[in-house]
């Protein structure tokens, strides 16, 4: 095994050690970010701006559902539709 193949072994073995403690974080985060949130909302209410919240939420769900349309695509149409409706002042 040449010195190289030894390297890339244990970069990969190091990555693979460095993401299990990740992957249960991950949702421990979730769930103390969820529980914060549930806090807040009971001691403050839901807000006064529910109006604001859903038009903003409307708007996050249009937005994201042309993101995925353009990456589905494919490069060469994504550089397409970019350039169309984001011109760039020169």
């Amino acid at each position: 095994m040449s010195s190289n193949t030894r390297i890339l072994a244990r970069i990969a073995l190091a990555m693979v050690v460095q993401a299990i403690p990740c992957a249960g974080q991950t949702a421990d985060w979730e769930q103390r970010a969820e529980a914060r949130a549930k806090e807040i909302i009971a001691k403050n209410g839901p807000g006064t701006q529910s109006a604001l919240k859903e038009e903003l939420l409307a708007m996050y769900e249009r937005e994201q559902g042309v993101r995925t349309r353009v990456r589905e695509a494919g490069p060469a149409r994504e550089r397409e539709f970019v350039n169309s409706h984001a011109p760039i002042d020169k």
